[in-house]
């Protein structure tokens, strides 16, 4: 079977302290006017997908939350999310995010209300400015500069290709008697481990603030500034034991249930402990590491 790049989805814990999304909807042109809509998300932990049938299996999108939430709060657009190559991060493929409507609108990344981390829309954590739409044909979007935290996309000298995925089916079990033509037995807890390794990893790319050194990230192929694409966000999401989404062999939209995928925990308290057990530095030129893990299958649809 033939690999390609992998998709990494940790939840995104939603509180009261960060759980508004603000827009300025176009509601007359002679003058200009904005509305200010904010959407309010309820508590939880989400992810950053668009895909129903997950938020019906409890791995809710937080991207369909907001369009809802503008909705509630009286906006009267259709939004729609999908990704594409980040403006300032293009060698990574599909690592950015498009925000379409079809109205015009602008993201107040500056308002009071808005409290999300600008990061998860492909924006620097730090943005506080308005983001004005453009007009695409019939429709306005807003594409993002940088790539988005929440979604780790593998990327390496291997084209972000992992170099194993091994599966271990285990069991644990018990025989009723060492004379095997007539014994019987006991199993339970029987489930599926998989490694994952990734070789020839640059640094930008494991530890975000890398890539606020040009050399790092240019060593990295991010843009400048580009923290968002750093494995650490994931590792410290599964040392928490949280559930992890990883679709395997495609990163291309935001769908997760189309694709092969596998809920996913951490299986090693060693490599929940510190970074370097997981993230393994492979040499001293260049800066690139070993991602290798041990993984506990949740569940999922990924048999190989």
């Amino acid at each position: 079977m033939a690999y390609s790049r992998d998709l990494w989805l940790p939840g995104i814990e939603i509180t009261a302290a960060n759980n508004g999304f603000t827009i300025g909807e176009l509601t007359s042109t002679s003058p200009v006017i904005y509305t200010l809509i904010t959407g309010t998300v309820a508590a939880g932990t989400y992810y950053l997908h668009d895909d129903a049938s997950m938020t019906a299996a409890g791995y809710p999108s937080l991207y369909a939350a907001i369009g809802a939430a503008l909705t509630a709060a009286g906006s009267a657009a259709t939004w729609a999310w999908s990704t594409e190559a980040a403006k300032k991060s293009p060698k990574l493929p599909y690592g950015g995010l498009v925000l379409t409507s079809d109205t015009s609108y602008r993201l107040y990344f500056g308002a009071g209300e808005f409290t999300m981390d600008a990061s998860w829309f492909g924006f620097l954590s730090a943005e506080n400015t308005s983001q004005p739409s453009t007009t695409v044909g019939s429709t306005e979007v807003i594409i993002s500069p940088y790539t988005v935290n929440g979604r780790w996309i593998s990327h390496s000298l291997l084209d972000g290709v992992a170099t194993d995925k091994q599966p271990d089916r285990y069991r644990n079990v018990k025989f009723s008697s060492p004379r095997i033509s007539d014994a019987t037995t006991v199993t339970w807890d029987t489930g599926t481990h998989r490694r994952m390794l990734y070789e020839y990893v640059p640094a930008a790319h494991i530890y975000p603030a890398r890539a606020n050194e040009y050399e790092y990230a240019h060593h990295g192929e991010l843009g400048h500034y580009d923290a968002n694409n750093g494995w650490l966000g994931v590792w410290e999401s599964l040392a928490r034991l949280d559930d992890v989404l990883l679709v395997h062999n495609a990163c291309e939209d935001l769908q997760v249930d189309s694709h092969d995928y596998e809920v996913v925990r951490m299986r090693e308290e060693r490599q929940a402990e510190r970074l370097s057990a997981v993230a393994k530095r492979m040499g001293i030129g260049g800066d690139y590491y070993e991602i290798d893990v041990d993984l506990y299958v949740v569940s999922g649809s990924y048999d190989h």
